[in-house]
């Protein structure tokens, strides 16, 4: 099956008939519905959602005989989201073998997007036929750790420019559905890849790395007897002093980080408990290979030499990167320090990143941020992951702490889960190559962007709205406000096919009107007339806000079709001379003059310059040089005035 995805003659498979389906059919007949939306192609993961709307469009255009195979499709769809093995009662939740075969199936599907990479060995592949033998099922020759990078190898930005995310699960065995979430997500970038301008651009401009199982000799345990509730690692060594083994020998991965590491209230020295930090700082190999791997991807200008005589130091609102670390349970968002209740150097930025990755999920359900000087600040815990990709590497880090239940009913996962998480993950990526700086900017909460009706004939407009704040997403239920909400949006910003991180003066932008503002919610809009240069077909548009006090939030797309011009004369105005409505003119830097259609001449709010990190950034300033056109709609606005 077939989808038009980036315009006109580029098409996507959304997902291959296999050849007992093409069987059914003749051959000659598929062909002739080719353009119909069928193809036969290598095998590759249906994309259910897309191919029932493919479906549903066959159907609204009669096309049967496409409908009759595509209804085969989607049979062999339900296939194969049944064919990788589960965890026992779960149907929902994929066992340690479901999730790293579907990762190898999904690098196999999509060779230019996925990359799979061994990144080390769990304790018993490096010591074999170590494990309490009376235990059921082990592991004896252990597993590989296995790295899985998802971007768009094509893009014409290289590994070095790109923005860097690592996503790791599976860390406490017992907590199932990491895993399942971490990999829902995976497939969501996969799959949205050509036909969600946002995570186009998301994999153009960065790499997001997952570690799906991070303790793979525990989640097999784990798995193999639901009655241990294994959380640690299969590290026995130290363990021998333990009753029995139900008493959990084995290192808490989480608790043996070299960084705050061996503070006895915040794990624990004891072999036998749940929290065991190890016999030393980062002595585990899973540990090990999940260090070894955040600092292949990070930028290496960000790692401190001495990190815990540097937890007073900011990393500073330049800092690039985002880690995140799920687990469960307990819907709670946290973030450094987690050693010690004390507030972090950074706290303003990462409580801002913090409360936006709660509120990006369902506001109607409650959500706690276990973080210092919160009032839901459970406990400490020393030697833990966030702490130290933050405290070493210099990388924003936050944890997840889904669902309600280690375990967790499929209706639960499918209904809260999943629908609450993948929102916060996806700001997390769009706002990773500056984290520490757009969490405290606005976010642009809609855009829409649509043609004209009369485009063709005689219009050539592009009808453009934006709703924006600087307080919704920070401000979260039971919490107070907090301060980096406060500002007021000064303005929205709309970049045409280049993205506002890449822009250096060239191309169209426009600056949208203020609209309304309701209950802390601005509403932008513009009219625009577009240039005559842009091609027909499909382009992308960038919205970014800027606050008062500079901060520039994380950039939100959309897709727009432009259809081809019949008449030539309607790119001028009645008059001849050429409509200024989309032209602003920078009278000073600090005081630009948006030239509307309904406010010619009206001098707009004055907007603050952004920071000067975003023009070290650019390498230059945003100011746009003007146009032959823009020197026209200049004498224009001058009469006016």
């Amino acid at each position: 099956m077939w989808e038009d995805s980036v315009g006109p003659g580029a098409r996507q498979p959304i997902c291959a008939l296999t050849a007992a389906h093409i069987d059914d059919f003749d051959r000659s007949e598929l062909m002739k519905f080719k353009d119909a939306g069928l193809d036969v192609m290598e095998s590759k993961p249906c994309n259910i959602p897309r191919l029932f709307k493919v479906v549903d469009d066959m159907f609204k255009s009669l096309q049967l005989p496409a409908i009759a195979c595509a209804l085969v499709a989607l049979s062999s769809a339900a296939a194969q989201s049944d064919e990788y093995t589960k965890i026992d009662n779960h149907p929902c939740l994929r066992d340690y073998n479901g999730i790293t075969k579907s990762m190898f199936d999904l690098a196999d599907a999509n060779p230019t997007l996925a990359t799979v990479t061994d990144i080390g060995d769990t304790y018993l592949k490096l010591h074999p036929g170590s494990a309490i033998t009376e235990m059921s099922d082990i592991p004896e020759d252990g597993f590989d750790i296995w790295g899985f990078n998802v971007t768009n190898s094509d893009s014409s930005h290289t590994s070095d420019e790109k923005a860097k995310v690592l996503i790791i699960s599976g860390v406490h065995s017992r907590e199932y559905a990491t895993s399942e979430l971490n990999m829902r997500f995976a497939e969501k970038l996969l799959d949205g890849f050509g036909d969600n301008s946002d995570i186009n651009w998301i994999l153009n401009h960065t790499e997001v790395h997952f570690i799906f199982t991070a303790n793979p000799d525990g989640r097999y345990m784990a798995e193999s007897d639901v009655e241990l509730w294994w959380r640690k690692n299969a590290n026995f060594e130290n363990g021998s002093t333990c009753d029995h083994p139900e008493d959990n020998p084995g290192v808490d991965m989480n608790r043996n980080y070299p960084f705050a590491w061996g503070r006895e209230d915040g794990a624990s020295a004891d072999p036998c408990m749940d929290d065991f930090f190890g016999s030393a700082p980062g002595s585990e190999p899973e540990v090990q290979a999940v260090i070894a791997y955040a600092k292949s991807i990070f930028p290496e200008h960000q790692f401190l030499d001495d990190p815990e005589n540097s937890i007073d130091m900011e990393r500073g609102e330049n800092t690039t990167g985002v880690f995140i670390d799920i687990h469960s349970s307990g819907r709670m968002i946290y973030y450094p320090w987690g050693f010690v209740d004390q507030i972090a150097p950074d706290d303003d930025a990462l409580q801002a990143f913090g409360r936006k990755l709660a509120k990006a999920d369902d506001p109607s359900r409650d959500h706690v941020l276990w973080a210092p000087e919160q009032p839901d600040f459970m406990y400490p815990a020393s030697g833990d992951a966030t702490d130290y990709m933050y405290g070493a590497l210099g990388v924003a880090s936050f944890g997840f702490e889904i669902g309600q239940n280690f375990d967790e009913d499929c209706p639960v996962f499918e209904d809260e889960v999943v629908a609450d998480n993948i929102p916060a993950l996806m700001y997390a990526v769009k706002a990773a190559s500056l984290p520490l700086f757009y969490s405290q900017g606005p976010d642009i909460l809609s855009l829409s962007v649509h043609v004209d009706e009369e485009y063709e004939e005689s219009s050539n407009e592009i009808h453009i709205s934006v709703k924006a704040s600087d307080s919704e997403l920070v401000n979260i239920e039971n919490y107070p406000t907090f301060h980096t909400g406060d500002q007021a949006v000064n303005g929205v910003t709309l970049f045409l096919d280049v993205h506002p991180e890449n822009h250096n003066g060239a191309g169209h932008t426009w600056e949208l009107a203020f609209v309304d503002t309701k209950d802390g919610i601005d509403t932008f809009g513009k009219v625009v007339r577009m240039p005559s240069d842009v091609s027909p077909g499909r382009h992308i548009v960038y919205a970014q806000a800027v606050d008062s006090d500079g901060y520039l939030g994380p950039v939100t797309s959309s897709w727009i079709d432009v259809p081809e011009i019949t008449n030539p004369n309607q790119l001028l105005d009645g008059d001849g001379m050429i409509n200024p409505c989309e032209v602003t003119i920078g009278r000073s830097s600090n005081s630009p003059l948006t030239v509307d259609c309904d406010k010619i001449g009206k001098q707009e709010e004055p907007r603050k310059e952004i920071k000067p990190l975003i023009e070290e950034i650019d390498n230059g300033t945003r100011s746009k040089a003007l146009s032959l056109a823009s020197l026209a709609a200049t004498a224009i606005v001058g009469l006016v005035l």
